[in-house]
């Protein structure tokens, strides 16, 4: 009696896994802006603009705007951990910080100016979502480093920590 009871359990549940893959399925077909089935799962595939271009700059291109001086580095990540080490030069603009500061931030930027988010992690978001958000605010060039401190530092590109005062102090996160 138990094992039919339990097998009954297991017919009952696959049965209407099934029926839910099915609706799930099917109702995405009827939507108008059905998801990709198919999809691309990578770190970089969230990363396009509403046009469709990618937003993501390597760690070659980064590093030629850092030594031409033509970007802005933004780093995304809790202010904690930009003075425990960030890209030189660098400017601490943690995302939770944004609606707070970014007036005083990017009010002495131009809107062309060339600037690039980065945070810690090839699955971090942050510097992600300050891109887009700074693309919202009519910054266009805004390109993210995917996994930007970490391959930096392998890289032995330029770092800096500081733990008495940061970038952002100068002009307002961080404090």
């Amino acid at each position: 009696m138990i094992k039919h009871t339990a097998f009954q359990i297991i017919w009952q549940s696959a049965i209407i896994c099934i029926i839910a893959a099915a609706a799930g399925l099917l109702s995405n077909v009827i939507r108008q802006d059905a998801l990709p089935l198919p999809g691309k799962w990578t770190s970089e595939a969230g990363l396009t603009s509403n046009d469709g271009t990618s937003i993501v700059i390597s760690l070659e291109e980064a590093r030629n705007l850092f030594f031409s001086k033509n970007a802005v580095f933004f780093d995304a990540r809790a202010s904690k951990n930009f003075q425990a080490g960030h890209i030189k030069e660098a400017i601490s603009f943690p995302w939770d910080t944004f609606d707070e500061y970014a007036g005083q931030l990017l009010g002495k930027l131009p809107e062309d100016q060339i600037i690039i988010t980065y945070c810690d992690g090839e699955t971090c978001c942050l510097s992600k979502d300050l891109a887009f958000a700074l693309i919202d605010l009519g910054f266009n060039n805004t390109r993210v480093l995917i996994n930007g401190w970490e391959v930096w530092q392998k890289d032995k590109l330029p770092v800096e920590t500081d733990s008495v005062t940061d970038n952002c102090v100068k002009s307002g996160p961080g404090q």
